[in-house]
């Protein structure tokens, strides 16, 4: 069932100040697209994404107060914000989750049973290759991973298509020219 977002007439007071009533328009229909499946997707609980949408919606204001910004794609801002609010909270409860002991010493023991030690040396190789990506192409790669089309993301960061495609692929070959250099 889905978790309906709370209707607002007018602006109202967030911890973070002043939350707009059309942010918060563009919030709710995030929400209602997406976002509740994305918290279900990260957090295994989509009213758990609430707070991290309101919380989205609060800072978006916030920037626009602050910049005096014009946002040309409201909708995709909030989701980015949204998108990268859950990621954090996210990498919080896996940094602080507790460790069963029993499963590192059977992991330990055979960790190797059923990997085959190339995908061992691949999946380090890929962290490494994301921790030299830029901001903006460890974003896309993130949504790409998460399986948004380009499309979707083109909405997300405020360019068209054609052009998120041609740069990330761009990005990409700059990257690898690196790694193998």
């Amino acid at each position: 069932m889905a978790t309906e977002w709370p209707p607002l007439e007018d602006g109202y007071r967030e911890v973070k100040g002043w939350v707009d009533p059309e942010v918060y328009r563009a919030a709710g229909e995030v929400w209602g697209k997406s976002g509740e499946a994305l918290a279900h997707r990260l957090l295994g609980h989509g009213p758990a994404g609430l707070p991290f949408m309101r919380e989205a919606a609060a800072r978006v204001t916030h920037y626009m107060a602050k910049s005096s910004a014009v946002i040309g794609n409201l909708e995709g801002y909030v989701f980015r914000t949204y998108e990268r609010l859950l990621l954090a909270e996210v990498r919080h409860r896996n940094k602080y989750q507790p460790l069963d002991q029993e499963a590192l010493d059977t992991q330990a023991l055979s960790w190797m049973g059923d990997t085959d030690p190339g995908d061992v040396e691949r999946d380090i190789l890929l962290e490494q290759i994301i921790s030299l990506m830029d901001e903006w192409t460890r974003e896309v790669f993130e949504l790409r991973v998460l399986g948004h089309g380009f499309e979707f993301i083109a909405g997300v960061v405020g360019m068209r298509s054609n052009h998120v495609r041609s740069l990330f692929h761009k990005r990409m070959q700059q990257l690898m020219k690196q790694v193998n250099g």
